[in-house]
């Protein structure tokens, strides 16, 4: 028993100490480093209880890595920029695993997810001392996403964990109202000096998955009905403002949520280097552009990509990168795209189905309400990684930890799979 106690111990040790680095470290290096002695080290233990669905997710992703690998062998690209691509598709499958792991180790819904929502208290402090102390400018939401960060998701998901305490008994893990109250006014402050549109847009999708309105029924068609009528109107209204990237306060971020599909779909013919406003304005779209460009000089590119190793050429020295700018430049921030210059129609189709596997989740019927909400959870994620895959590469993003928390709860709903056949 002591023995049993020691090892449970250091598991939750060992997962304070993996949340804390890759939370208020969230370097690559950092994240894949400590993932990986992680799962080393959980790899030891000889009885492994693996779900379906953290199965089939990472033996797809490995079958893109491996496209990608495969197709790299027969292009001349250098092997510095083979081997970088080779951790990027790498490092989601590493730390689906690491999370899903740990968590079985601790076997502890209660433990997860308070660490979870200490350590993330600790980053709200962090953010909120960031950007009230110093003398840095924060008379702008520029200044201040360049002074605390530019979004945070563990934030907005351990919003939505509170939102939905009373459905997920896992979930309510303060006992004390007064300190709840506080620690959701903590975070919910952080959250919006964030101005993240990626927040507010994930924050709403996590919470219409766990409703059950991304399963389509009457109910659902009607909600999305009416949330689309009033986001319709709200958005029309953006454009009777006179509204720019230099605009103050709350209207910059108006101006930034109008501003997001000519972002992401629509790229100019041409740009001037010199035009920094007219690059930024439309720049993930025009990264994508080029990117559908380069393939064009050979048909099999859109089967198969261009393999690991691929840059893509801007055509300029942007302003990106480092002091002189770059103009060849590994990964693009359409992560659909990203997936298909490396990969080829049958990287994305694999991406695709992998989006669409955890996504399905939401229409397993469970007679158990904790299953229930934590697999509508796995297709929040799901639906979370079809967004973001727009604007921010999805699964592939190098310094997001959200696969590391979807791993967790993939073992936590298997958990609760069990209890529901036993």
């Amino acid at each position: 028993m002591v023995l049993l106690n020691t090892e449970k111990f250091t598991y939750k040790a060992l997962f304070v100490l993996l949340l804390f680095f890759q939370l208020f470290f969230p370097q690559l290096e950092i994240i894949l480093g400590t993932s990986l002695l992680c799962m080393f080290f959980l790899f030891a233990e000889k009885k492994l209880l693996v779900s379906k669905t953290m199965l089939n997710t990472i033996i797809v992703l490995s079958i893109i890595c491996v496209l990608g690998i495969i197709i790299s062998i027969l292009n001349n690209y250098t092997f510095f920029d083979k081997v970088r691509d080779i951790i990027h598709f790498s490092k989601p499958i590493i730390v689906i695993i690491t999370g899903y792991l740990l968590a079985q180790k601790i076997d502890n819904s209660k433990f997860i997810i308070k660490t979870i929502i200490f350590i993330t208290a600790l980053m709200a402090i962090k953010h909120l001392y960031l950007i009230f102390s110093g003398d840095l400018d924060i008379s702008t939401i520029a200044g201040i996403r360049g002074r605390g960060g530019s979004d945070s998701f563990i934030e907005l998901f351990v919003l939505i964990l509170f939102l939905f305490r009373k459905e997920y008994n896992g979930f309510n893990v303060i006992n004390s109202k007064t300190l709840f109250r506080l620690t959701f006014l903590l975070i919910l402050i952080s959250s919006f000096f964030y101005f993240s549109r990626t927040m507010i847009l994930g924050f709403f999708l996590f919470f219409i998955s766990l409703k059950g309105y991304t399963k389509f029924t009457k109910k659902a068609i009607k909600y999305i009905t009416i949330f689309l009528i009033i986001f319709g109107g709200f958005y029309s209204y953006l454009f009777t403002l006179e509204l720019d990237s230099e605009s103050p306060g709350i209207q910059n971020l108006f101006y930034k949520i109008r501003n997001a599909p000519a972002e992401v779909f629509s790229a100019p013919k041409e740009y001037n280097p010199q035009n920094l406003k007219e690059i930024y304005d439309h720049w993930r779209a025009y990264e994508a552009s080029k990117a559908l460009d380069q393939m064009k000089d050979n048909g099999l590119n859109y089967v198969l990509g261009k393999g690991f190793g691929a840059l893509v050429d801007l055509g300029f020295m942007a302003p990106i990168g480092g002091e002189n700018g770059l103009r060849y430049i590994p990964h693009i921030h359409n992560g659909y795209i990203y997936v298909f210059f490396k990969t080829g129609i049958l990287g994305l189709f694999l991406y695709l189905f992998t989006l669409f596997s955890l996504y399905r989740q939401v229409y397993i019927s469970s007679n158990n309400n904790n299953h229930t909400i934590l697999l509508r959870l796995i297709s929040g994620f799901a639906m979370y990684f079809i967004f973001t895959s727009l604007v921010i590469t999805g699964i592939y993003n190098l310094q997001d930890v959200s696969v590391l928390f979807l791993g967790i709860f993939l073992y936590l709903a298997k958990k609760e799979s069990n209890s529901v056949t036993t």
